[in-house]
This record gives structure tokens, C-alpha cells and sequence, in this order.
């Protein structure tokens, strides 16, 4: 997501509109596309993908993701999420 919003606002889309398409609010977005990581945690790390118990689960729940620091962002529609694994590369 921070990628995303970075690029996004270095081609001219307003925060409001970025925050829209990652489905935070619009401070959230800026404070975390504005904070400075530290270089350990700037790096990519190995992610597990789980499948769902159900399909019906995943219907009502939306997508999650988990990073191995701790991090979590639950309930992505799949747009939300194709749009931040392709801003994380």
C-alpha cells in the first residue's frame, strides 16, 4: 500500500482518492505512506498463502494478509488486494 499511495501521489492523485481505493481513511494512508521504515523492515520477506476453510468464508470475511513482522490488513476485496501485492511487486 505504501508503494501504491508513493506512486500514486508522485503522479498526481489526491490522497482522498488513493485512500478510496485501498479502502483506508485518508490520515491513515498518509501516515503510513509518509513514515520512514527502518531498513530491516524495508525489505520483502517469505509470505504463506492459506487457502479458506470455504469458499463462503472468504465471500463474507474478504482477503487478509499477515506479514511475518505482524502486521495485518483484513478484509480486502479482491480489487483492494490485487491493487496492493501489485504496488509491493
Amino acid at each position: 500500500m505504501v508503494a501504491y499511495a508513493r506512486v500514486a501521489r508522485a503522479r498526481g492523485v489526491s490522497w482522498r482518492r488513493i485512500a478510496r481505493s485501498v479502502g483506508l481513511s485518508t490520515s491513515g494512508v498518509q501516515r503510513f505512506a509518509q513514515a520512514k521504515l527502518p531498513r530491516s523492515q524495508a525489505s520483502f520477506v517469505p509470505v504463506v498463502v492459506q487457502a479458506p476453510r470455504n469458499e463462503s468464508s472468504l465471500a463474507s470475511a474478504g482477503l487478509s494478509l499477515l506479514t511475518s513482522s505482524g502486521h495485518r490488513v483484513e478484509r480486502l476485496s479482491l480489487e483492494q488486494a490485487l491493487v496492493l501485492l501489485r504496488a509491493l511487486g
